[in-house]
């Protein structure tokens, strides 16, 4: 008993040291977290700075070119507002762009039914036409959307008189939602305030209880692009970011918690103690233990657990010669360990296809057959038509369901020794076949493009009505290289893409088929 004791004891006083740099390392880690998180809002928000110029500029050079093109006041209301709505739908962050006459009228409107509405506070109008440019507005709510916007308003002018006014509206919500895609920081709560310190839109994110006090308002004022630093270190801190509008005198305010940072750096700083404690206490009993029963019962304990990790981690195939069993056993496990893990990353989780890492390799493989001259091959690329409006209309699950069809279906394709099946991308796939006969090849792709269509996977916004793929096809002669054979097919697949889709088209190099699908 005593033995325990001093061995404890010792172990203990040895790791003493080690538990005191987890400790001092813990806190290094979380004040480097805190200046990461610092950093990373700063750069959000020159990013963000940066995009509301870039809006503003666009929005500008839009009511420029449709003030020079005089055509849409010229033809009838109707027209000018369909005109107006094609233009309109370029940009999703534009809520209505309307031309209107001096005094505030709408003439025609990408929203036809505010033909003929009059504007509400028409002094920003009479602004603008003072002083013959784009001027904005402040934020307010619509009268033509019922919505919160952000409006320009530019003059259209002709021999110093004015004619019209073009209005381009933005819609807060959309800037906004495009705003937080630029942040690399959680975000916590946004809101938008005016040049009085009045909240004009806010957004509850991760911090939906949050609330911005005044004092933190007040100090936005001065601000155009910067961050306010937290009062407090405890778990309610927060970083503020603010950005001034470019277009008038309104500021985003973006708060950054730090609430996930001082847990997360907390946790490790409490697992790195659990972890010494933990070691101290291994330690001593693999030494009393290997005192005792010299180091067998351990060695087992070890076997035991290598075995039961044998479906996930990575390490490398090792070999062991040792006159004790156990350890042959432990090496065979982690061996196998390997190999399991080594399957599972050259096969696509979705489709059960092999993947891109799998298929470069297959690459390099059928590239060293080429140089050998040793056997010709053919390259299929195949996209599924239409995929991206099918997801939209059904979601990524209905979408995910159409690709492990698709990929059931290719994987029965490739079964020969170099013929191989593989997600490409997305909803791109290769085939590598064996199959070089011009013929031949054609009816084989001809035959897998059948195959997806008698699927029958209901695809409303396709002309088929259901879905189909598009496939192009090489063949790789001695010499040439995979990648060549791949970049051939490619151009044969958008060949095929811009004569219809559902259809089979071979490569430049490939003899010609004559084909209308």
């Amino acid at each position: 008993m005593r033995i325990r004791l001093v061995v404890l004891a010792v172990l203990s006083i040895c790791l003493t040291p080690f538990l005191v740099g987890q400790i001092i390392g813990a806190q290094k880690e979380r004040a480097d977290a805190v200046r990461n998180v610092e950093q990373g809002l700063r750069t959000s928000i020159n990013r963000t700075r940066d995009f509301l110029m870039d809006v503003q500029a666009d929005v500008e050079n839009m009511a420029s070119l449709i003030a020079a093109n005089d055509s849409f006041q010229r033809v009838p209301p109707a027209e000018c507002s369909e005109n107006l709505n094609k233009i309109r739908s370029m940009d999703k962050r534009i809520e209505h762009i309307s031309i209107m006459t001096p005094k505030a009228v709408v003439y025609c409107s990408s929203t036809s039914s505010a033909e003929g509405i009059a504007a509400q506070g028409p002094s920003k109008h009479f602004k603008s036409i003072r002083h013959s440019n784009t001027f904005w507005g402040d934020i307010h709510y619509s009268s033509i959307s019922n919505t919160v916007v952000i409006s320009s308003v530019s003059v259209i002018k002709k021999n110093d008189k004015v004619e019209y006014l073009v209005v381009i509206s933005l819609t807060v919500s959309a800037l906004r939602n495009d705003i937080f895609d630029l942040f690399q920081v959680p975000l916590g709560k946004a809101i938008l305030v005016n040049g009085k310190g009045e909240t004009l839109d806010s957004a509850a994110l991760a911090q939906p209880d949050l609330s911005f006090d005044q004092t933190t308002i007040d100090a936005s004022s001065s601000i155009e692009a910067g961050i306010i630093a937290p009062r407090t270190k405890d778990e309610t801190a927060s970083y503020i970011g603010v950005v001034k509008l470019p277009m008038n005198d309104a500021r985003m305010l973006f708060s950054t918690p730090l609430k996930g940072v001082y847990s997360r750096e907390d946790q490790k700083l409490g697992f790195a103690i659990v972890i010494s404690l933990f070691e101290v206490i291994i330690l001593a009993a693999t030494v009393m233990t290997a005192i005792e029963f010299f180091f067998f019962r351990t060695l087992r304990k070890i076997t035991k657990l290598a075995s039961e990790i044998t479906s996930g981690g990575q390490g490398q195939r090792i070999s062991v010669k040792s006159p004790f069993p156990d350890f042959k056993v432990l090496a065979s496990a982690l061996n196998l360990m390997v190999e399991r893990l080594d399957d599972a990353s050259k096969l696509d989780s979705l489709t059960g296809l092999a993947n891109r890492r799998a298929l470069d390799v297959h690459f390099e493989h059928c590239d060293r057959l080429l140089a050998d001259e040793q056997t010709a091959l053919a390259v299929a690329m195949i996209d599924i038509d239409g995929f991206k409006r099918f997801n939209d209309r059904f979601g990524h699950a209905a979408g995910d369901n159409a690709l492990q069809q698709v990929g059931r279906t290719l994987r029965r394709v490739a079964r020969r020794g170099t013929e191989i099946a593989a997600r490409y991308g997305g909803e791109e796939f290769t085939l590598v076949l064996t199959i070089t006969d011009a013929a031949k090849l054609y009816a084989y792709l001809d035959s897998v493009r059948q195959s997806v269509e008698d699927l029958a996977i209901q695809h409303p916004d396709s002309p088929f009505g259901h879905i189909t793929i598009s496939i192009g096809y090489a063949v790789a002669s001695p010499g040439m290289t995979m990648r060549q054979t791949v970049e051939m097919a490619d151009a044969a697949l958008y060949a095929s893409k811009a004569a219809g889709r559902n259809r089979v088209t071979a490569g430049q190099a490939s003899p010609p088929i004559a084909a209308d699908i």
